[in-house]
């Protein structure tokens, strides 16, 4: 007996998109995440996948990616036991409380508990299971990630990014792991910028910049999606520190996180740095020049970090000021390096911007510049608050010439 097993998660959602813990609480399919079912409905189409039953969770974010995957005219069976974790307090919160998973709290489910009830609704699928039928299932990353480590013979499986796809085979009592598919991966494209802030004791900070540099010469060379890696500080005891961080895009920053190199550097980080905060992008103009390893000449560079609210009325404006101004710099300005830019997901009004000079001469002939200029004097009136931090190299690379506009 031969059943094929189809396990799904749901496409992405306002949650998702907003870096929300996602359990029992539910929110709506993006139109990103409609458009991933539609790429895995299509993928289905290709290699002609009928499905002969469907199953979902009772969440309406999976049986909103089943009905678009399968179709108005299929019918499908809900079921409890295929729902996502329950995360308790937890739930809707931001997902950097993740790290306090692995302390169960409260009203919070057991990881066990998850995974026997995964275990009874797909026994309860198979009961009912005929000899070489193709089934969908569309749940949850967690609750079938679990169950797919743990009963599916694959431990070391990576997790289901939205709409991706599981294929299990079964001989109507037990599963194994075959392929994974997600026919979305070309879609999310979007680059991931963040800055993290951190506070590192003066005593602390020999071994954070060991740690530093290990990080960047391990990471860029390595992986073609870290486009740039950098640690800098702004005051004299190096204690407020910011790590700036690019990837091309999701997956490329999911690859990252799970190396050896970035799992080293970040338990370091949490064991002596006293205050984090991390700042997550949505990237507006990012452009370099084409210098890979910038530390061999980078002791005279000139770096800022500068916060700027703007009107939320002047909004519009101001993006096109920045872009002006900002593309005309990198490409007629040969000591300017490095510009990047990216509103806060947080308050989309306010903007962040990472500068680097080649030198003080660099800086200088730069704010001279008729460009400059021009994007100070049509911008000013749009301006809240201008925050300009003066920084301090400690480790810098890109992977070369970079445009994101």
């Amino acid at each position: 007996m031969a059943i094929n097993l189809y396990l799904v998660r749901h496409g992405q959602t306002l949650f998702n998109a907003q870096q929300r813990m996602q359990g029992s609480c539910d929110s709506a399919l993006t139109k990103l995440g409609i458009k991933q079912a539609e790429a895995l409905r299509d993928y289905f189409k290709r290699k002609r996948i009928v499905f002969d039953k469907a199953y979902c969770s009772t969440q309406e974010r999976a049986s909103d990616t089943l009905e678009i995957i399968a179709g108005p005219g299929m019918d499908y069976e809900r079921l409890k036991d295929l729902k996502e974790k329950n995360y308790g307090p937890f739930e809707a919160k931001k997902n950097f409380w993740w790290p306090l998973m692995k302390f169960r709290s409260g009203s919070m489910e057991d990881n066990r508990e998850v995974v026997e009830r995964m275990e009874r609704g797909i026994n309860l699928i198979l009961r009912d299971a005929k000899d070489g039928e193709n089934i969908l299932i569309v749940g949850h990353g967690d609750s079938m990630g679990q169950y797919i480590r743990e009963k599916a013979g694959n431990r070391k499986f990576h997790g289901f990014r939205n709409a991706e796809c599981v294929q299990l085979k079964s001989n109507g009592h037990e599963v194994e792991y075959v392929k994974s598919h997600w026919p979305a991966r070309k879609m999310d494209e979007t680059p991931i910028f963040k800055i993290t802030k951190l506070n590192i004791a003066e005593n602390d900070r020999d071994e954070y910049i060991r740690k530093a540099e290990k990080y960047m010469h391990d990471s860029i060379p390595a992986e073609e999606g870290t486009l740039v890696i950098g640690s800098v500080h702004d005051d004299a005891k190096g204690e407020d520190n910011y790590k700036i961080e690019l990837f091309r895009n999701k997956e490329a920053e999911d690859a990252h996180i799970a190396s050896m190199s970035a799992v080293d550097s970040e338990e370091t980080v949490d064991s002596i740095s006293t205050d984090k905060k991390i700042i997550n992008l949505k990237p507006e103009v990012i452009t370099t020049h084409a210098q890979k390893a910038l530390n061999s000449y980078a002791d005279n560079f000139v770096m800022r970090l500068v916060t700027v609210e703007v009107k939320e009325k002047d909004a519009e404006k101001f993006s096109h000021s920045v872009k002006k101004e900002m593309t005309t710099s990198i490409a007629s300005e040969p000591g300017m390096e490095i510009m990047m830019s990216g509103t806060n997901k947080d308050n989309p009004n306010e903007w962040y911007f990472v500068e680097v000079y080649a030198n003080d001469e660099a800086f200088d002939s730069h704010v001279q510049t008729p460009h400059y200029k021009e994007y100070i004097e049509e911008t000013d009136g749009m301006v809240i608050r201008r925050d300009v931090k003066t920084l301090v190299r400690d480790v810098l690379a890109t992977q070369g010439a970079i445009v994101l506009d």
